[in-house]
């Protein structure tokens, strides 16, 4: 049985509060929304800026560019949280595209009624406000050391979140290689001779799209 408290405690955001303080969130939160494969589950300017958490199924995260050219820059698989910053933020997400690549179902918190809900709970607020800090410094270490990866160091760490995400080892990768490769800001050609090299020095074993990782470093 779905458990709404449950939910949003996936997202880092809200596992700080209490239990008291996530009955307010949850108050105005929506629960088990379905997109069948292909749906558009949020385009720009669509005013649907706020919190998603996947319950089930995977969405993908793509940009275009100016002649319509598809840009991968994330996938969110089951428990993923996206767009936790647009809670806070009145700026508008002007370019980002999400797209259900199987059937799916999310939770989701829209801005406007989580602003309203804080001016009523300044509690709820303030531990928001500590919660969200210590995440913004979080994110940005992770950021800073990814930045400094070789490729081959970014495809290994990809792998190994994937593993990590899907709680298995071995795994099959969840889309094409190459939406991966687009994803990593790599060429298919780049991703698949790093792949290779990867497997002849021990790290993973590949074959098609099922990996086993072997060792991390």
């Amino acid at each position: 049985m779905h458990s709404e408290i449950n939910c949003l405690g996936r997202s880092k955001l809200f596992q700080p509060l209490s239990t008291t303080e996530k009955e307010h969130i949850v108050s105005v939160s929506s629960h088990r929304n379905y997109y069948p494969k292909g749906s558009l589950i949020k385009q720009p300017y669509d005013n649907s800026d706020g919190l998603i958490v996947i319950d089930e199924g995977m969405i993908k995260i793509y940009q275009l560019d100016d002649k319509g050219k598809e840009s991968i820059t994330g996938l969110l698989l089951p428990d993923d949280v996206y767009g936790q910053q647009y809670l806070f933020t009145s700026d508008v997400d002007s370019s980002t595209y999400l797209e259900s690549i199987e059937d799916t179902w999310v939770c989701t918190i829209r801005r406007d009624e989580f602003q309203s809900l804080l001016k009523d709970n300044p509690n709820v607020s303030l531990a928001l406000l500590n919660s969200f800090g210590e995440l913004l410094i979080r994110y940005e270490k992770i950021e800073e050391m990814r930045s400094l990866m070789s490729s081959k160091e970014r495809i290994l760490a990809y792998l190994t979140d994937m593993s990590e995400q899907l709680n298995s080892n071995p795994f099959i990768l969840p889309t094409k290689k190459k939406e991966i490769a687009n994803l990593l800001n790599l060429t298919p050609e780049t991703f698949s001779r790093k792949l290779k090299e990867l497997q002849t020095e021990g790290f993973i074993r590949i074959h098609n799209k099922n990996v086993t990782l072997l060792r991390s470093t």
